[in-house]
């Protein structure tokens, strides 16, 4: 459980940070906050490595901060997402899925 878990959680930071860094890049204080957050989440994946396999880790995070930053945009920043987009967060989520079965 642990194999997945640390990676989905990385993944979301990851996602949600880097939607938040590109809209607070004008002010110095939050931008450093969600670096940090960014960064410190990096560190967790590579001590998580002990657990996990590197391909699977890795995949996993990837996938995840892919959907983290989707979401995080539309939601919370209001971007409006095209079907094509819709359709990518689908399929990272059927990939992923297939990833861990």
């Amino acid at each position: 459980m642990f194999e997945v878990l640390l990676p989905l959680i990385v993944g979301l930071i990851w996602g949600s940070t880097n939607i938040c860094m590109k809209y607070n890049s004008n002010k110095m204080l939050k931008l450093l906050a969600f670096f940090f957050l960014n960064q410190s989440a990096s560190i967790l994946l590579m001590f998580g490595f002990r657990y996990t396999r590197l391909s699977r880790g890795v995949a996993i995070a990837n996938s995840t901060a892919l959907l983290a930053s989707a979401l995080t945009s539309s939601c919370v920043y209001h971007e409006k997402m095209e079907f094509s987009g819709s359709v990518g967060v689908l399929l990272i989520c059927v990939g992923t899925g297939l990833l861990n079965s």
